[in-house]
């Protein structure tokens, strides 16, 4: 499970990947890289904040 200073890192790559600008992130502690760009995708999919897209994000528990 990635850190926080490696989230941060994926957060960065998948944002850059996906033409998001620097926004306010979700709670995203518990996550891996694939729920980042998971999120990312569909932040840029709906076109809505990535806070927003955040509640598309499918629990793995």
């Amino acid at each position: 499970m990635p850190n926080l200073e490696e989230r941060a890192a994926i957060w960065e790559i998948q944002r850059s990947r996906f033409g998001l600008p620097v926004q306010e992130l979700p709670d995203h502690n518990g996550w891996v890289g694939s729920d980042i760009r998971n999120c990312c995708e569909a932040a840029y999919t709906l076109q809505l904040p990535i806070v927003e897209a955040a509640q598309y994000r499918r629990s793995r528990r």
